[in-house]
């Protein structure tokens, strides 16, 4: 007697074949989703770490002595002496006139500052290629002698 071999049919080969590819295209599909958000989040999430530390140097009350692109002067208000936000070794620094220096952002590429009446924009490119903005604002020290004149 002759034994029947059991095989599968072109019909249902296709058929898993279909059914993988149908898998494989959702798995790719979720996988940039997922990427994407991640770096939305990662964006999202440096852009508030930038706003949080400036609104920290207006909190203590930091005036404005000058500012170029690539730095700001601050002076404080209780004569502490000046110092100086700017871009170092990779970190968004404070530096002070003698040898205090506060870190405020790491994992930074560069640094920009511009200038306007009421507010400083600054905007950095991290190392995850985000380009990231917030608003400095501070008063001008000019503004400060104005007001103990008067």
């Amino acid at each position: 007697m002759k034994e029947k071999r059991q095989a599968f049919t072109l019909i249902e080969s296709l058929l898993a074949l279909l059914i993988a590819a149908i898998v494989f295209q959702g798995l790719v599909f979720l996988t940039q989703w997922s990427r994407r958000m991640l770096e939305t989040r990662q964006r999202e999430d440096e852009t508030l770490a930038l706003q949080v530390s400036l609104n920290q140097l207006a909190n203590q009350g930091y005036l404005v002595e000058s500012v170029s692109k690539k730095q700001i002067e601050l002076l404080s208000r209780d004569g502490s002496g000046p110092k100086t936000l700017h871009l170092k070794k990779g970190q968004l620094v404070l530096d002070g006139d003698r040898n205090g220096r506060m870190v405020l952002l790491g994992g930074v590429k560069d640094f920009c500052v511009t200038k306007h009446k009421t507010y400083q924009s600054v905007c950095l490119k991290t190392t995850h290629n985000n380009r990231i903005e917030g608003e400095l604002l501070l008063g001008e020290r000019k503004e400060q002698l104005t007001d103990k004149k008067e």
